[in-house]
């Protein structure tokens, strides 16, 4: 039912600058935009004092710390949002929430390190755009669960270690291919 109080996940290191850069960004600009009754969980390891200050400033924003097992924290959550503005490459925590069925909130500087568009992530340039995103998932459970299941579809069919293996053994019979070329 729509009554039914949604969580919203964001989760990495938390004394990591690009990961603190996020949640600032995600608690001081998105989370304002954001009228609906939720919780938003960040969920990790040493969380710098101005995350868990700025944090204050809403009470439907929960910073957990450590936590003891994180698939459970994937599980219980309803939207992932990775509002990244720093750092760069992959980011393991959207391969991590998709793997797990989560539909995925992203900034396009996240989506843009993927070698192709992940299914289930959505993408925005800026905090209104996030915002209305995952408002729009907020309202819509089907979408929601078509979007984390197209998502983890996506992550067995490229992202599995049988892929990633046999990606790895091509590129290095590649390289040996090269390299007997160039010795003959």
């Amino acid at each position: 039912s729509n009554s039914a109080k949604i969580t919203l996940l964001f989760s990495g290191v938390m004394f990591y600058q690009p990961n603190i850069d996020a949640a600032l960004y995600l608690i001081r600009e998105i989370m304002p935009k954001i009228r609906h009754k939720i919780e938003l969980r960040i969920v990790g390891r040493e969380p710098a004092a101005a995350v868990i200050e700025a944090a204050k400033a809403d009470d439907r924003i929960i910073v957990t710390g450590t936590v003891q097992d994180m698939v459970a924290e994937y599980q219980a959550a309803d939207v992932f949002i990775a509002p990244m503005i720093s750092g760069a490459g992959i980011q393991n925590k959207i391969l991590q929430a998709l793997s797990c069925g989560l539909p995925v909130v992203a900034t396009s500087m996240c989506v843009d390190a993927f070698p192709e568009t992940p299914d289930g992530v959505l993408s925005g340039d800026t905090a209104d755009q996030i915002a209305n995103l995952v408002e729009k998932l907020i309202e819509n459970q089907t979408d929601r669960k078509q979007l984390g299941g197209r998502g983890r579809m996506f992550i067995e069919k490229n992202w599995s270690w049988e892929n990633r293996t046999e990606r790895l053994a091509k590129m290095c019979s590649d390289v040996i291919d090269c390299e007997n070329q160039v010795i003959l």
